[in-house]
């Protein structure tokens, strides 16, 4: 079960990056937990899970 009061409300838990595309770079960086100081659920987050990657590129689907 996650902490959910010990994370971190000021790291971010991913970060994105717009592309040229219109699409997006989008990595995953987990849950930082202040108490034990390290990142949670950095590796078990459903996608990184299948891929094996923390980066993944999303494509813009509509108007």
């Amino acid at each position: 079960m996650l902490k959910w009061d010990s994370f971190s409300k000021k790291n971010p838990i991913a970060t994105g990056k717009l592309l040229e595309d219109g699409g997006m770079l989008f990595t995953w960086n987990g849950f930082y937990d202040s108490v034990a100081e390290s990142d949670i659920w950095a590796d078990d987050a459903d996608y990184v899970l299948q891929t094996n990657q923390h980066t993944m590129n999303l494509e813009h689907c509509g108007d």
